[in-house]
């Protein structure tokens, strides 16, 4: 459970209200509404590996209080929805080898093997 006004008023939730829930069940689904690119704004991110590509984006580490490890996250710039910042595990469930690049954590976010992934191309 989440406060209401979380939901209620989502636009207008601080992220700094968020991490400081009683509960980190609570703090990863407040992260959720708010959603992570604006969580960024007060979490410190720790780049892994980064691309040329802003297209292709980061591999980034979030320190979420009360969890005992680092999340890893790829950060990307989309053309149609913008920055988005999306949860990766970090061993591949798809081909069981760590995921350690941009590519492997673009890759699994495709649901495939960084052995057979291609970025996709961008048509205007």
């Amino acid at each position: 459970r989440v406060p209401g006004h979380w939901i209620e008023n989502r636009d207008s939730l601080d992220p700094a209200e968020v991490l400081r829930a009683g509960n980190v069940e609570q703090r990863a689904t407040g992260a959720a509404i708010i959603g992570w690119p604006k969580m960024l704004d007060v979490l410190e991110a720790k780049i892994i590996d980064s691309d040329q590509n802003p297209d292709h984006g980061d591999l980034i580490e979030l320190t979420i209080p009360g969890l005992p490890e680092p999340g890893l996250f790829l950060r990307a710039y989309c053309k149609r929805n913008g920055l988005i910042v999306e949860g990766v595990p970090r061993i591949s469930d798809i081909d069981g080898k760590s995921i350690k690049t941009v590519r492997a954590a673009q890759a699994w976010s495709f649901g495939k093997a960084e052995a057979d992934f291609e970025y996709p191309e961008f048509v205007s």
